[in-house]
């Protein structure tokens, strides 16, 4: 990994490892949109209008929430090979 230099420009034709990272192949990025969207759809009542009710909600919320502590707790960033 290239590490960065303070006196170096980073902009948009910048070639490092850093700069080059695409923001649309980040797993973070895209769970945090649609962490966003489901809120979004929640607060409009879009899932009352499709039978969904408030407490339905918050429990299917909170398995989720669970399930995403778990994988955080299992996560191993240190291997490319595990998630």
């Amino acid at each position: 990994m290239t590490q960065l230099n303070p006196e170096q420009n980073h902009s948009d034709t910048c070639s490092c490892d850093t700069c080059s990272q695409s923001r649309f192949r980040s797993k973070t990025a895209w769970a945090s949109l649609f962490a966003l969207v489901g809120l979004l759809l929640g607060t409009f009542g879009v899932y009352e209008m499709i039978g969904i009710s408030g407490t339905q909600y918050e429990t299917i919320v909170e398995m989720l929430l669970s399930c995403m502590v778990a994988f955080g707790i299992l996560n191993n960033p240190t291997s490319k090979n595990s998630f």
